[in-house]
């Protein structure tokens, strides 16, 4: 499978990437009247645990758009666990493998759940 497009993003003065364009995503179903815009200029960083990085690479292109709008989510006030479903949502729509994705999420889940206990 071909590598999406990451002609939308480059390398960020404070974080990782910043966009180039104004980039949208409809959520619930394309065309949905719920649609996120994140303007040009929008710095952000692809995070991936140190001990999980011989799986992922942060700048691995499948999951770039995911970490875009998983930011934005986070910043904008949503729940970690809703922020956690678009990333993944966004990745298997760009095509990221469904094993790794899934990997990543349940890791994600994982992650929080242990927080959400710990700190109760």
């Amino acid at each position: 499978m071909a590598e999406p497009d990451t002609s939308w993003c480059a390398p960020g003065t404070w974080r990782d990437y910043r966009t180039e364009r104004v980039m949208r995503w409809d959520l619930l179903w394309k065309g949905s009247p719920h649609t996120v815009v994140v303007e040009s200029g929008r710095e952000f960083e692809s995070s991936v645990p140190r001990l999980a990085r011989w799986v992922w690479s942060p700048d691995d292109p499948f999951y770039l758009r995911a970490a875009l709008f998983h930011d934005v989510a986070i910043e904008s006030g949503a729940r970690h666990f809703e922020a956690d479903m678009l990333w993944a949502t966004i990745a298997i729509s760009d095509g990221a493998p469904i094993l790794r994705t899934a990997m990543a999420y349940l890791g994600m889940l994982v992650r929080r759940s242990w927080l959400w206990l710990v700190h109760r």
